[in-house]
């Protein structure tokens, strides 16, 4: 699964937990995933023509995944 894709599911899971888990100053952070959901709103901001922009923000979606695996002892 492409990274934006399977971060796009992470999102609208965080949206809809938003009652258990609101948002206190950022979109996400009521869940610890701020930075996710800056990142992969970040991928509209970049052209869908600009492959190396978007390709380097799905490295960066990656590299948070695995960051936020390894905090939580994944």
């Amino acid at each position: 699964m492409p990274p934006g894709d399977g971060v796009a599911e992470i999102v609208a899971l965080a949206t809809d937990l938003q009652d258990l888990f609101p948002n206190r100053r950022y979109v996400g952070d009521g869940m610890g995933l701020e930075v996710l959901v800056s990142l992969y709103y970040s991928k509209d901001d970049a052209a869908v023509d600009e492959t190396p922009a978007q390709a380097e923000i799905d490295g960066d979606l990656v590299e948070e995944c695995r960051r936020l695996l390894k905090s939580r002892g994944a």
